[in-house]
């Protein structure tokens, strides 16, 4: 069996800084600066994953981050050929830390 070796890419992130109006609604809103992580992207092909989410597994990927910035639940991601508009593309769901690199759960908005 052959192993397929993994593209390393350059991922766009923006901190998550939800706010709360009078009413108490939170506003959806990402933070203006922009930072950069390395890493690679894969479908999700987890049995377990696919049980958790259902059909939200679709339209999900994982990354896998190598170098650069730490990610949190809920920033917000620009994979490479996304245009970097004030809202992002892609929210991270989890993010599960290992020595020297994460992976982190990615969901199309």
């Amino acid at each position: 069996m052959r192993t397929q070796r993994r593209r390393q890419i350059t991922i766009t992130m923006a901190r998550y800084t939800g706010t709360k109006d009078a009413v108490g609604d939170v506003t959806e809103s990402f933070s203006a600066t922009k930072t950069t992580a390395y890493g690679s992207k894969a479908p999700v092909t987890s049995k377990i994953l696919a049980e958790l989410y259902g059909r939200r597994i679709e339209k999900m990927q994982s990354l896998t981050i190598t170098a650069g910035a730490a990610m949190q639940e809920g920033d917000g991601v620009w994979l490479p050929g996304e245009a970097t508009t004030s809202l992002p593309v892609w929210r991270c769901v989890s993010v599960l830390t290992y020595t020297g690199s994460s992976t982190a759960l990615i969901e199309r908005r």
